[in-house]
């Protein structure tokens, strides 16, 4: 059963009011019977526009208000109502359903979403001001985040596009497509799937040509866990080393070819510090 309400259209009296409605009220039947109905209603103007609505169509379904009950509770209901008559008199009979449990997990769940949405927005300041590449994966690879270093150094994506929901092959085969040579990642191992299949964190060296320039990340990788330690993807983070290890094999080739020179004279050649070469020739021995 539910609540039922009848009032005067004119007066805007209670004529009748159920047992239901009573409980839900909080008042008795004897009561509530006489009284203006404008006084269970928080905002008069949906009354306002209840009435029109009525009058108008000569009945309602599902209108969404707030009432306030006699102990001045409020509740969330949907109101269900048509024109009759009663004792003579026009009269609005009103059939209430409570929607108030679903309309606070609505509010809870609204607050919660702009609550994830503001962290979202902070983290993604926080990410834009580093000069590392920062992102998440789904299971099938799709990013999920991706901060502006990834955006700008590996996907090429425009100040207005989000790589939401694509793959690094839908960048790699658009690179490819507008001209540009683009093969990072095609001769490093799937380190999405080795993280994913061994569920532990991993790091890996990850090169290859974008827009015709060789770039290579160190990366860090790491399984992607939700609340219940369900795997729902991966979480990644690289470092743009091409230039560290330029100068790395720079020095190394510079070393080699010292040490062949080295080896292929036949001259004494020997190194001193300053301290040595500011001793005489007696202190020196």
């Amino acid at each position: 059963l539910f609540p039922v309400i009848i009032t005067c259209l004119k007066t805007r009296k209670v004529l009748y009011i159920n047992d239901v409605a009573s409980d839900y009220f909080g008042i008795r039947s004897e009561e509530a019977v006489g009284r203006d109905i404008l006084h269970y209603w928080k905002r008069a103007d949906d009354r306002i526009q209840f009435v029109n609505h009525l009058t108008s169509e000569g009945k309602i379904t599902d209108f969404e208000t707030q009432l306030v009950t006699h102990g001045g509770e409020k509740r969330w209901v949907l109101l269900s109502a048509y024109v009759t008559t009663l004792d003579g008199s026009e009269a609005i009979y009103t059939i209430i359903t409570d929607i108030t449990p679903r309309k606070i997990a609505e509010q809870e769940l609204k607050l919660s979403r702009k609550k994830h949405k503001d962290l979202y927005h902070m983290m993604n300041l926080m990410s834009n001001t580093v000069p590392d590449l920062i992102w998440a994966k789904d299971l099938e690879d799709k990013y999920l985040f991706a901060n502006k270093a990834i955006c700008e150094k590996l996907l090429k994506c425009s100040g207005d596009e989000a790589p939401i929901g694509k793959n690094d092959l839908y960048f790699a085969s658009r690179e490819r497509e507008r001209g540009h040579l683009h093969t990072f990642g095609e001769i490093c191992i799937n380190s999405d799937e080795v993280v994913k299949h061994s569920l532990k964190p991993g790091r890996f060296l990850e090169e290859g040509m974008v827009r015709g320039k060789h770039l290579v990340l160190d990366v860090h990788k790491a399984p992607f866990f939700d609340d219940s330690g369900n795997l729902i993807g991966t979480v990644g983070a690289g470092r743009d080393v091409t230039e560290d290890i330029r100068i790395q094999e720079e020095l190394k080739r510079s070393e080699e070819r010292y040490r062949l020179l080295a080896n292929n004279v036949r001259d004494v050649i020997w190194t001193t510090d300053e301290l040595a070469q500011s001793l005489n020739p007696a202190q020196r021995k």
